[in-house]
């Protein structure tokens, strides 16, 4: 085979290796939409909703992003405001979590995945007593447990 051929064959392989693999983007709340909904794009520095190949950053600020519309998949996330996971709706971190701020889930609500660090100043707020509790699934949670508000019930802790 001609040496111009390999190179060629080889610069096709190469690009078809970087188009499959998804790169991760750091994509910034900056509160342009309604400024609480997690799934309105322009609430997003990039005008678009964070997936599962992002890193997500939430800045302090006075109002709570809430997740209500659908399930959320992040590469990282790290929040300084208070994140509220509503009612039977899933965030699922696939590397690490850092929040500083609180963070509340609502009944049947499910935080997964990752490493996950409190900081000493965040605050996990559960939900009152009810039939479909919150649950916090295949996580680590790194450093000094924060204040816990509702009832916590631990299953399964090594």
């Amino acid at each position: 085979m001609p040496p111009f051929r390999v190179v060629l064959l080889f610069l096709i392989a190469a690009a078809c290796t970087l188009l499959a693999a998804p790169a991760s983007a750091q994509i910034t709340w900056d509160g342009g939409g309604d400024g609480t909904s997690w799934s309105s794009a322009a609430n997003w520095s990039t005008d678009t909703v964070p997936g599962p190949t992002d890193d997500v950053v939430i800045p302090a600020g006075a109002v709570a992003v809430n997740i209500t519309a659908a399930d959320v998949t992040v590469r990282s996330l790290a929040v300084a405001r208070q994140l509220n996971v509503n009612t039977n709706r899933s965030l699922t971190v696939t590397t690490t979590a850092t929040i500083s701020a609180a963070l509340s889930l609502r009944a049947g609500s499910t935080i997964s995945g990752g490493d996950w660090t409190l900081a000493p100043a965040s605050t996990v707020i559960f939900p009152a007593p009810c039939t479909t509790p919150a649950r916090l699934t295949n996580l680590t949670l790194n450093g000094d447990l924060p204040g816990f508000n509702g009832s916590v019930r631990w299953n399964n802790v090594n």
